[in-house]
């Protein structure tokens, strides 16, 4: 698993076309979740949710590539918000983070950025888990901290990380 690392790093540096970045970023989030190093994984996370805003921001028309951008986006949003959820233990955070995936879905569809067909499928990825979390949030309307307060990212990917916590996971 390091040298699959070492190699996505070495690529990312060199510099990829935006939908190769983004296959590597997500290798990298993978990578570092199965490694337990969340830290690694969250950074990995948040680059591709704000990749998606930076390179489409201000695209008005409906590319395949911006559709994929933007369910990449919404599915780093999806894995930060299980992080909380599950790891750190804040569903409050976890709900912020589903309810700006969803905001962030509906202004590309009143936008047409994303074609209804799509909307769907994501939608529907969305409400599960909103709804989830909010069935175990005590106080779900408690939504005040910005979700840029969140995470806590590394001034350098490329930097070793502390040691993974040690835990046992279960296949089934």
């Amino acid at each position: 698993m390091p040298r699959a690392r070492e190699l996505h790093e070495s690529a990312l540096r060199c510099g990829l076309p935006l939908q190769v970045e983004q296959l590597v970023q997500k290798d990298l989030a993978k990578m570092a979740k199965r490694e337990l190093d969340y830290v690694r994984a969250n950074a990995h996370w948040e680059q591709l949710r704000k990749a998606f805003h930076g390179a489409h921001a201000s695209t008005d028309a409906i590319t395949v590539e911006a559709q994929r951008s933007l369910e990449v986006a919404i599915e780093a949003t999806e894995q930060l918000a299980m992080y909380y959820e599950h790891q750190a233990k804040q569903p409050q955070q976890a709900l912020k983070l589903m309810t700006l995936a969803t905001t962030e879905l509906r202004e590309a569809q009143n936008l047409g950025k994303i074609a209804s067909v799509r909307v769907t499928r994501l939608e529907e990825r969305i409400a599960r888990r909103t709804a989830r979390l909010m069935r175990r949030c005590s106080d779900p309307s408690d939504l005040s901290r910005p979700v840029e307060t969140l995470l806590p990212l590394p001034s350098d990917l490329n930097a070793s990380s502390t040691s993974p916590k040690s835990r046992t996971r279960k296949r089934v």
